[in-house]
Parts: C-alpha cells; sequence; structure tokens
C-alpha cells in the first residue's frame, strides 16, 4: 500500500494534561516544536530519531524566539511529561507515534492479504464450483447453497451489535479503518457504543429491539446518517470527555 503522508491529531489535544502542562511551562514555542517532533518521527521508518538527529532538530528551530536556550527547557519538558520518551538503545520516540504507524502497518497487511485472495480467485474462478460439483447434485441443493451465501440484513445487523460489544478483532479493523478518515479513536468507539445502545432499546414489552421494528433495516447506511449528524458538531468536545495523549 502506498504510504500516505499525513496522521491524526486529536481534536482536542490541548486538553490533555501533558500538553497543558508544555504550554504552560513552554508557550506555544514548544505546543509547536512538539507536532513537529510528532512529524519527524512519523517519517522515520521505525518511529524513532537518536540524540544527534533530535539535538538537530532543536538547532534548526532554536534560532526563533529565544535559541537553542528556549528549545532546551522544552525537551526537557518532553521529557518529564513522558510525550517524548527514550528506549535503552537512547532512542527517541513517541507512544502515539509508535501506535499509529502499528496500526498503519496491520491496516496495510490485512489489506494486502486480502489482494491476494482476490487475485487467486479470479485466477482461478471456478474450482469452488467444481468442488461443490462433485459433492453435491441438483438445482435444489445448489439454490439452497446460494441463498444461505447471502447474508440479509438483519443478520448484518446481528454481527454488528456482536463485534461493537465484545469487542472482536473486526472491531479494531473497524476502528482504524474510520479513524484513518479523520474521526479521533475515542469519538469513533463512543459513539459505535451509542449507536448500538440506542438501536437495541427494547419496546415496552420487551419482545423487539428498536431496529427489529423498523421496516428496513439496513446498518451500513444507518452508521453513515448516524456519522454525518455528528459531523454537523465536530471541533465540539462532548460529555466533557478528553484524549489523553499517550
Amino acid at each position: 500500500m502506498k504510504e500516505s503522508y499525513y496522521f491524526s491529531h486529536d481534536y482536542n489535544a490541548t486538553q490533555d494534561p501533558k500538553m497543558i502542562e508544555l504550554l504552560g511551562e513552554c508557550g506555544l514555542a514548544g505546543v509547536g516544536f512538539y507536532w513537529i517532533l510528532i512529524e519527524h518521527l512519523h517519517s522515520e521508518p521505525t518511529g524513532k530519531i537518536n540524540d544527534i538527529q533530535l539535538k538537530t532538530l532543536l538547532k534548526m528551530y532554536g534560532g526563533f524566539h529565544g535559541g537553542e536556550q528556549v528549545f532546551s527547557k522544552i525537551q526537557q519538558v518532553l521529557n518529564t511529561t513522558g510525550l517524548l520518551l527514550k528506549d535503552e538503545n537512547g532512542n527517541f520516540y513517541s507512544n502515539r507515534v509508535i501506535e499509529h504507524k502499528k496500526e498503519r502497518l496491520q491496516l496495510s497487511e490485512k489489506r494486502s492479504f486480502a489482494g491476494k485472495k482476490s487475485a487467486e480467485a479470479r485466477q482461478n474462478p471456478t474450482s469452488v464450483q467444481q468442488y461443490k460439483g462433485k459433492e453435491r447434485k441438483g438445482k435444489e441443493i445448489k439454490g439452497k447453497e446460494k441463498k444461505e451465501e447471502r447474508e440479509t440484513p438483519a443478520q448484518k445487523m446481528e454481527e454488528f451489535i456482536k463485534t461493537v460489544r465484545e469487542r472482536t478483532t473486526e472491531y479494531d479493523g473497524l476502528l482504524v479503518d474510520l479513524s484513518l478518515k479523520g474521526i479521533p479513536k475515542d469519538v469513533l468507539s463512543r459513539e459505535l457504543d451509542k449507536f448500538t445502545n440506542y438501536w437495541c432499546e427494547l419496546n415496552k414489552s420487551g419482545s423487539k429491539q428498536r431496529w427489529e421494528m423498523e421496516k428496513t433495516f439496513e446498518v451500513q447506511k444507518r452508521l453513515a446518517n448516524w456519522f454525518s449528524r455528528m459531523n454537523k458538531f465536530e471541533g465540539k468536545p462532548q460529555g466533557g470527555k478528553i484524549a489523553f495523549i499517550s
């Protein structure tokens, strides 16, 4: 997969206690240098830089607004707050960068695997049908198999509910995929829970859930409408929750 030159930026990052401390100790110069550092870490294959690289960055940007003394203070605050960490080999890194690069790698591997499977299917499109033809006979049986292979909207909703409530591996993939589209993972996780709780509310008799009383219900379209309405309030923290940086 071609590398995309962007990374997710938490919409209320300035409310994180670590960022508040950085802002208080070093001002906007500290916040600005932090995001410059995050950009450089993302550009590194390992997500880490050594001491020489860090000093080069400090020297490069230290010529503005107070010189190297100010940026030495910024480095100190980054280290004490945990926004910048150091491994056993003396390399500097950020947990948020390492996690994001790991997620992108996992997504890339999943897409690569799916692409290979798709290519194999195109190269040998009749292998499955030939196997079924040997094992099973009759138009009635074949018609039944095709019907069973089609997943109904109700089955898709039931599978979605299970995925969200049990936090299966499919749930992790959903979070990664949508977070890369610009939705912070903490917001996404909260909204998926709210969506599920809303549509799973029981009626007065307790016999049916809300989604089961709809004439039609396609979970993909309902999710799209849900997040479309949510985007009208984008940038406004809800519920007083803070997306912490690590």
